[in-house]
């Protein structure tokens, strides 16, 4: 029970000062278990933002496998061959708080096998390899991010787009997030904002807008290609008739100077 109550109070202090651009923890200070329950959470913060080989792993009380997910970039041995230097921690976790732990990093597979367990607990295994100059966004922070980019790919936009967009408007991501955590905005009101700042903006342009639309992009080139062509059937008309008179003028050329010579 200690240990659970110790990752819940590390995830509510990181939620507390996501706004600070770095934080340091001396670990030093701390007993061997509260050093296990930061390094825990270290470590699944850094798998759920893909920045390092890791997996978080989950077992019944009986040590029964249940499920487990990992990062792109961790190959699939990496599990029972454990490269040197790999940290693993381990924590009892009610069944509740694991299911949210494994809906964040979106492994619903496992979250659907924690159904129907007939116990309180689960065994949370967290393995995962630092790299160097690894650094990991405070957990607030990177949640808050995963909410808007969710939503904005709900309404069909490509969050790197938004994000660009707003950023000319003069609103930053950190800027969007904060504001979620303030309760200023919620993430649904940020992006219908940008939405709505995005169609005011091509009804003031309407023509550069028109511009970016696929099918006019396509008609202009097929109109400059048109364009392209009549321009060459007409210098090819062009030399075609200074030939031809050439020509003429030759025939005319020849036939006076055969009634001369005659």
């Amino acid at each position: 029970m200690k240990k659970t109550f110790l990752v819940s109070l590390l995830i509510a202090a990181a939620a507390l000062s996501f706004a600070q651009d770095a934080v340091a923890v001396d670990v030093s200070d701390m007993d061997e278990d509260d050093q296990l329950a930061f390094m825990f959470f270290y470590g699944y913060e850094a798998i759920m933002e893909e920045c390092c080989k890791g997996a978080f792993l989950a077992f019944d009380p009986d040590w029964n496998y249940i499920g487990g997910w990992r990062t792109d970039q961790t190959p699939e041995g990496f599990c029972t061959d454990v490269p040197t230097g790999t940290i693993a921690t381990m924590q009892i976790l009610p069944i509740g708080i694991a299911k949210t732990m494994f809906l964040l990093l979106g492994d619903r597979e496992t979250v659907a096998k924690m159904v129907g367990l007939d116990c309180d607990g689960v065994y949370a295994c967290c393995l995962f390899l630092p790299n160097e100059n690894m650094v990991v966004e405070a957990p607030a922070y990177n949640y808050g991010r995963r909410l808007l980019d969710d939503e904005i790919v709900r309404h069909g936009l490509e969050p790197s787009v938004f994000y660009a967009f707003m950023e000319g408007e003069g609103v930053t991501l950190d800027g969007m997030v904060y504001a979620m955590y303030g309760n200023t905005a919620t993430a649904s009101e940020i992006v219908l904002d940008g939405m709505g700042r995005m169609e005011s903006k091509r009804a003031k342009d309407p023509l550069l807008s028109s511009l970016k639309d696929p099918m006019v992009l396509v008609c202009l080139g097929c109109l400059a290609v048109l364009v392209m062509l009549m321009a060459m059937l007409m210098v090819y008309n062009s030399l075609v008739r200074r030939k031809l008179s050439r020509a003429d003028a030759q025939a005319e050329r020849d036939e006076h100077n055969s009634r001369i010579e005659v």
